[in-house]
């Protein structure tokens, strides 16, 4: 078992705990005063936190005097959406620097980067709608100018926004493909 530990200055101490098929998510939710769920934003955030670093687990547990555990398909969820965050923020890292670096790149990284601030801003606010249509209209977006340097990573940069618009769209088949699960037959 790994020690617990602080995913951020203010988000809640947790530890991960090996599974058939991965790792189970603890938190420890006792000493925020919130109340401890999914559906709390502050804890939302903190496990899409944790979920960027460590990957997606099999199970997430929040603890407080209450435990509410919730298994793979929510797991599951947060994890593709934690996998499209990372790859939203590495390529808004990519484009910034490409922008610090060659003043030609700002007009067509600005457009991309600012869609990508949206998506990321959206998710970690429990938006899935705006990050849905956000990231639905990334791929199409217009990207590279006429300068030799553009070439590389004009392809770099779409077939980057491709896989976040593609990570999206899964995300939006699982959400409404359990939103309708039967739970007596």
């Amino acid at each position: 078992m790994r020690v617990a530990r602080q995913a951020a200055a203010s988000s809640c101490s947790y530890k991960t705990v090996p599974r058939r098929g991965g790792f189970e998510l603890v938190m420890d939710c006792g000493s925020c005063g919130m109340p401890a769920g999914l559906e709390n934003p502050r804890c939302f955030r903190s496990v899409l936190d944790i979920l960027q670093r460590e990957g997606p687990p099999v199970a997430i547990t929040m603890r407080t005097h209450i435990e509410k555990r919730y298994g793979q398909t929510s797991s599951g969820i947060l994890g593709r959406m934690a996998d499209m965050l990372n790859r939203a923020e590495n390529l808004q890292r990519h484009l910034a620097q490409a922008s610090s670096r060659d003043q030609g790149c700002k007009a067509c990284a600005g457009p991309v980067s600012a869609k990508l601030a949206v998506i990321t801003h959206c998710a970690r606010s429990m938006d899935v709608s705006g990050v849905l249509d956000s990231a639905n209209g990334l791929g199409d977006m217009p990207m590279g100018g006429n300068r030799k340097d553009c070439a590389d990573c004009t392809g770099m940069t779409s077939v980057q926004a491709a896989d976040i618009a593609k990570a999206a769209k899964g995300i939006e088949r699982a959400v409404v493909r359990n939103a309708f699960g039967i739970v007596e037959g």
